[in-house]
């Protein structure tokens, strides 16, 4: 058993390089440099040590913890001749802001990539109250830029699936 120095803070001494990510990609660590402030007063690198979710990131990843797991109990005394022995103590966190930006896709109502029949048909069946779109779906969805969810959102998907056309009139609303 090792006793040392608890750590009051952990502090983001180098940002890592990739800041701006898309719903669905991994945190990238890459450049990172995490330092432990401990209560003795001394300093360490502890980057090595760190965890963190790697799960897909999403637009609400935009503060990511990342934790500094090494920490199962506090076995010190203080100055006054109490001790601390026996309490819990909490898992050092330092924060990275994200920035988590989502390209629009028009027409891919899915998200699979494609813009294809399944789109057209969510679209119609959304047109028909027969299938509820959220509000991202609903946004990739209205492709004439009316606002509303209509058999024109349907033909125009359906058209450039078709190649008959190959933008949306909404991209041309986005652009001016």
């Amino acid at each position: 058993m090792a006793v040392g120095s608890t750590i009051e803070s952990l502090e983001i001494t180098q940002m890592p390089a990739k800041l701006e990510y898309q719903p669905g990609e991994v945190f990238d660590f890459t450049g990172l440099k995490v330092t432990a402030q401990f209560t003795n007063g001394t300093s360490r690198d502890v980057t090595q040590y760190l965890t963190w979710s790697n799960d897909p990131l999403t637009a609400d990843d935009t503060d990511f913890q990342l934790r500094y797991p090494i920490v199962m109990y506090q076995n010190a005394d203080q100055n006054d001749g109490s001790s601390l022995a026996g309490i819990e103590y909490a898992q050092p966190v330092a924060v990275v802001p994200l920035q988590i930006t989502e390209n629009v896709k028009y027409g891919d109502v899915n998200s699979d990539g494609k813009i294809n029949v399944k789109d057209a048909n969510m679209i119609y069946r959304c047109y028909l109250n027969k299938l509820s779109l959220n509000e991202n779906q609903r946004q990739v969805a209205d492709v004439n830029g009316d606002g509303k969810i209509t058999v024109k959102d349907f033909n125009l998907v359906y058209r450039f699936y078709l190649n008959k056309i190959t933008h949306f009139p909404v991209e041309e609303l986005a652009e001016s």
